[in-house]
């Protein structure tokens, strides 16, 4: 079966579905764990220790808001939609990667293959936007040919 842009971007929301889904669970465990430690030690271990799972709820709430922003602009791109110029929504292969211009994933595999869900602000995606099948970009020194866009 082809890879189409349809089924990545389907993919790439039900992954992101899933680190949702994941953090959820992981800030519910962690959250569990403070209750049952703040019925448990005393001094200053359980001071550390409250603090600890603290610092450990901010950082997991900080990936999951970060996550749940990333659902709006992935529900705004038109998996359907062909497109020969590099853009906010385009599957592209180089001679080097193939990409999703959408939200920052980063590498996945589908089918035996791997791609990426990167960001249209990453640095090497800024270079990309614009170009056309049989561009060649230099990104770090780096020549890369552009060998299709949809």
């Amino acid at each position: 079966m082809a890879i189409t842009k349809s089924i990545i971007h389907q993919t790439v929301e039900r992954l992101l579905e899933s680190h949702i889904e994941n953090l959820n669970t992981m800030l519910s465990s962690v959250t569990d764990g403070a209750e049952g430690e703040g019925k448990s030690s005393a001094g200053d271990k359980h001071e550390t220790s409250a603090a600890m799972i603290h610092l450990e709820q901010e950082k997991l709430s900080k990936q999951l808001q970060d996550y749940l922003a990333m659902r709006a602009p992935l529900s705004r791109l038109n998996a359907n939609e062909a497109h020969e110029v590099i853009q906010v929504g385009s599957q592209v292969e180089t001679d080097k990667s193939k990409f999703y211009i959408s939200i920052p994933l980063g590498a996945f595999e589908l089918e035996g293959t791997k791609l990426f869900a990167v960001s249209p602000t990453a640095p090497l995606i800024q270079k990309l936007m614009g170009k056309r099948a049989g561009d060649v970009i230099n990104f770090n020194g780096v020549a890369t040919r552009i060998v299709e866009v949809n």
